[in-house]
């Protein structure tokens, strides 16, 4: 659930969204990457990520090509992004560094 609160700075109108549960998510991620035990075979879909809801509209804003309507570009633009360190906060195992 992301929570919006809308107030006027410096004469501007200022959006502000908060996620209570953004830590909770990314806690229990980090807790999964401690034990590789805890999830047993995740082969048929390889490393998974579990982003928060918030950081997934943020991710999209900053690179607008995990959204894009053509699926070769955003499957593309979702590989750079999965192979990047900038996934790593939301990834339940680790990285196959073989893999990038």
């Amino acid at each position: 659930m992301i929570f919006e609160t809308w107030k006027v700075e410096q004469g501007q109108l200022v959006r502000r969204a908060h996620q209570p549960d953004r830590s909770r998510i990314l806690d229990a991620n980090a807790e999964l990457r401690k034990n590789p035990e805890a999830l047993r075979d995740l082969s048929f879909m390889g490393d998974r990520l579990a982003i928060p809801k918030l950081d997934y509209l943020r991710l999209q804003r900053i690179m607008p090509e995990l959204n894009a309507k053509d699926a070769a570009t955003r499957t593309a633009a979702w590989k750079k992004f999965y192979a990047s360190s900038a996934a790593d906060p939301y990834r339940v195992k680790h990285r196959n560094r073989a893999r990038g």
